[in-house]
Order: C-alpha cells, then sequence, then structure tokens
C-alpha cells in the first residue's frame, strides 16, 4: 500500500459545518478555513514524531547510562601513537603485543597541471573521456560554456567525475589564484601486479591534456606490517586486527616495533562520543521534522539550551554545534586530544559519585521522550479521533496519498481541532 486516505480525518460535513465556528479557547475570530491536507499533514508530522522518537531517545540514552563504563575501561595505549593508533580493544588483560610498520596503505592520486585560476583560456564545447578503475572502464562526459574560468572548467570536469560514483574522488583545490584538479581512488591498497588503480584519457576533446590528470603522482601501495617479528604482512587499509582483541590504524612508519600497555580506553572514549553526537543528532532531527507544532518546538529549544550551557567543556572535547541549525559536529583532532589528555572524563565522568550535569540534562529530556512522547506533541493532536489512524500508518510504512504536505502552525491547529472536539464532544 503507498499511501493511506484517514476516513477518521476526512469528516467533510463537520469540517463544513465548523467554518465561522470558534470553540473555547480558540483565537480566532470569523470564519476558519479548514484544509483536509494540512490538517493530514499535521497529524502525520505528529504521529511520526510519536513513533520515531523513542528509539531513538533510547539509543542517545544508553550511550549515557554507559559512559562511565567506558570511561572506567582498560585501553591499550601505543607506546608510539605517531605510528600505531588504538582503534578498539575488547580483551580482558593487555595483549603482550608489538606491531612494527614498514609502509603505510595509500591511494593512488593524480595532481593536474596548475593553471590560472581567474582565465577563460580551455577550448570550451562538450568533452568526453575514460576512467579505467581497477580493470573496469566508465566513460564520463560534460559541456562547457564560454563564461567559464579554468577554475570553473575545473570544478565542471571534477563535478562530472564525482556524479559519477565510479570509486574516483575529484577535487579542486585553488591558491594564490592558482587552481589545480586532482583524481584520487576512493579506497588505500595497491592495484593487481602493482598496477596504477585507474588511467584516465581523452576520448573527444581535450579535457585531460589541459587539465593535466593524466599522470600519476602519487602511487597506490598496502599497508606492510610485521606482528611479534614475524613475517611481514600485507592490508589495503590501515586498519588492521592484530588478534587478542585488539584492533588498530597505522598512520605512521617506524623501524622499532610498537608496544602497548594498560592506560584509558581513549578509542572507547572517542566511539562514545561520536555516538552521543549522532544519536542527539537524529533526535534533533526527528523533532524539527515536527517544528511546526509547539510541543516539539519547545523540545527543540530545550535540547540546544542544555548543549549551549555547556559549550566550553564540549568545545574541550571536540564538540560545538551549529548556531543555524543545531546540530553538533565533531573535530577529529579536539576529539583525539581530549581521549588522551582527561578532558573526557572531566567533563563526562562522574565526581564524588554524581554523574556530569550534561549527562543528567540530556538523560531527563530523553527520558521523558522515551516514555511520554505524546507530551511532547500539541495536545489537540493527540486526542483528534485520526491521530491513531495516523500512528498506524506512519508504523506500517504508509503516507498520504496523493496529498501534499504543507506546512501548518500549531496555534492555528489548536483553533481548528478544539473547534472540532468542542462540537463532537
Amino acid at each position: 500500500m503507498n499511501g493511506i486516505s484517514f476516513q477518521g480525518i476526512r469528516m467533510a460535513h463537520t469540517m463544513h459545518a465548523l467554518q465561522g465556528m470558534r470553540g473555547p479557547g480558540s483565537s480566532m475570530m470569523g470564519p476558519m478555513p479548514v484544509d483536509n491536507r494540512q490538517l493530514n499533514s499535521m497529524l502525520m508530522g505528529a504521529a511520526t514524531f510519536v513513533h520515531n522518537a523513542p528509539p531513538r531517545a533510547a539509543q542517545l540514552q544508553a550511550t549515557l547510562t554507559n559512559m562511565q563504563q567506558v570511561l572506567d575501561r582498560l585501553g591499550a595505549v601505543p607506546s608510539n601513537t605517531s605510528v600505531v593508533q588504538t582503534r578498539s580493544f575488547t580483551g580482558s588483560s593487555i595483549p603482550d603485543i608489538s606491531v612494527r610498520v614498514d609502509q603505510i596503505a595509500t591511494a593512488q592520486r593524480n595532481e593536474g597541471t596548475s593553471l590560472r585560476a581567474d582565465l577563460r583560456d580551455i577550448p570550451r564545447g562538450t568533452f568526453r573521456f575514460e576512467i579505467e578503475v581497477d580493470g573496469e572502464t566508465h566513460e564520463i562526459s560534460f559541456t562547457t560554456t564560454e563564461d567559464l574560468t579554468n577554475r570553473a572548467f575545473q570544478q565542471r570536469m571534477a563535478d562530472a567525475i564525482n556524479a559519477a560514483e565510479i570509486g574516483i574522488t575529484a577535487n579542486v583545490t585553488t591558491a594564490n589564484n592558482q587552481s589545480v584538479l586532482s583524481l584520487a581512488t576512493a579506497t588505500t591498497g595497491a592495484g593487481e601486479n602493482d598496477e596504477p588503480r585507474f588511467t584516465i584519457r581523452d576520448l573527444v576533446g581535450n579535457a585531460v591534456e589541459v587539465t593535466g590528470v593524466s599522470e600519476m603522482t602519487h602511487a597506490a601501495q598496502d599497508a606492510i606490517f610485521a606482528v611479534n617479528g614475524g613475517e611481514p604482512q600485507t592490508s589495503a587499509t590501515n586498519d588492521v586486527d592484530l588478534g587478542q582483541g585488539l584492533a588498530v590504524t597505522l598512520v605512521g612508519t617506524s623501524e622499532e616495533a610498537v608496544t602497548f600497555s594498560a592506560g584509558r580506553d581513549s578509542a572507547g572514549m572517542r566511539i562514545s562520543v561520536r555516538n552521543m553526537v549522532s544519536q542527539f543528532n537524529a533526535l534533533l532531527e526527528t523533532a524539527r521534522d515536527n517544528d511546526s507544532d509547539i510541543r516539539t518546538r519547545q523540545l527543540i529549544r530545550q535540547l540546544e539550551s542544555v548543549v549551549r550551557r555547556s559549550r566550553r567543556s564540549l568545545n574541550e572535547i571536540g564538540v560545538t554545534m551549529n548556531q543555524e541549525t543545531g546540530r553538533l559536529t565533531i573535530n577529529e583532532d579536539a576529539l583525539q586530544a581530549a581521549s588522551e589528555n582527561g578532558a573526557i572524563e572531566r567533563f563526562l565522568g562522574e565526581h564524588n559519585g554524581f554523574r556530569s550535569p550534561f549527562i543528567q540534562a540530556v538523560t531527563r529530556l530523553t527520558d521523558s521522550v522515551r516514555n511520554h512522547p505524546t507530551r511532547h506533541i500539541s495536545p489537540h493532536a493527540a486526542r483528534f479521533p485520526g491521530f491513531h489512524v495516523a500512528l498506524n500508518a506512519v508504523a506500517n510504512g504508509n503516507t498520504l496519498a496523493n496529498e501534499p504536505q504543507t506546512p501548518f502552525d500549531a496555534f492555528q491547529l489548536n483553533d481548528m481541532v478544539g473547534s472540532m472536539l468542542n462540537m463532537l464532544s
């Protein structure tokens, strides 16, 4: 079933009769227009929130509840973090493991010719070229116009490559009015028989020639490492499993082997903070999808307020809030430092038996959303007969059939539905 019509909502005669009525508490004077599509849209928004918000709140709550366990957990700390970084550790005791890294895995990179960014000296027209990636050939084309600068030409070509989604990423960088188009494989690791992972050549026009991206400037290669003095091993990625519950990321090379000792589980801390941020954003986006409802808007403000009150401490662990969207973002370098210098424990850990004020505040909100989601939507919406029809539709993956969802103000809803409920009672 692709769509649903709410028979419980479509009370045309009742709605028509409500024109001009004003129920108790209504702020509307005179005729009151009733739009079935708007009402259905509002009820679907409220039902979607009530259906989706509790599990997302529960996920965030679980991460916050388990935070102290992560902070107390034993971690495997490498002796040289510029060579190896712990990705995860699930063992009960620090493994007696050493690893020597001879080479890290890299992607192939073709860096093009530096061009004067603001000039228009590249021929215009339709261009077609082919890229062979790991033995598979792909044709790509794009068209340019006379008004494009060299940088705009490079960007047009980069956009065509990225849109093809063939495992090659294209990027244009500009400095001192000089622009360069660069191509790289989306994954690391050497090609078969050490052949290039990709090649590129012109078919129609000379886009490849003038941008200079046919020459490989950095070859793709596998990581090479040895564990406990054993034979060298290879990996197409830098994320490797050393055994005994220890997974690491190779980030540099060294003639001396890296060993591991007991310490804070910095990798686990970073994972927990990332989960917290991702789950907070998911709950916030679920609320924003229903922000025409005054009660849901209040929840949004409460979530953002909690973050603002802890803005300085969040910044110290690499978490910042976008002032326009309220979404949290992570600075990975700052998060890495915070996981090693104790900032995460100071902010999110328990002190003298008391949980972090930030965790307490977010937990109170998530507990309310999880157990009482209808408190965060208009009471008129929750009481309206068609609400449960909408809730069942959301649970079954149905949507409104051929009815555009339009913005709807909660105050207008309260007037409309309040009058309808008054008449039906």
